[in-house]
């Protein structure tokens, strides 16, 4: 790639279309810089949005399993506790 003072030199020497040339591949490049620019944003993006889904995933599961224990432990055993001393509730 040329320098400063070489593309400085061509741009005062060139003609019309040159000079057209010359800002047309300096647009090409900026535009080629802003599409890097947006994919390594869009990545970043996605890796946050699949960190929030999950953390998520992460609340979902253990609220389920907070649920499950909560039967399991407290639910359960008060049913056996009711039921049992009644043998007749199952004789009908």
């Amino acid at each position: 790639m040329k320098n400063k003072e070489q593309l400085l030199q061509i741009w005062k020497s060139s003609t019309t279309e040159k000079r057209f040339l010359i800002h047309y591949s300096q647009i090409i490049l900026d535009l080629t810089a802003f599409a890097y620019i947006l994919i390594i944003l869009d990545s970043i993006v996605e890796w946050i949005v699949e960190q929030v889904m999950n953390g998520l995933d992460l609340i979902t599961t253990s609220v389920l399993w907070v649920l499950a224990a909560f039967i399991a432990l407290l639910v359960l055993p008060a049913l056996f506790i009711l039921i049992v001393p009644f043998p007749d509730f199952w004789n009908g």
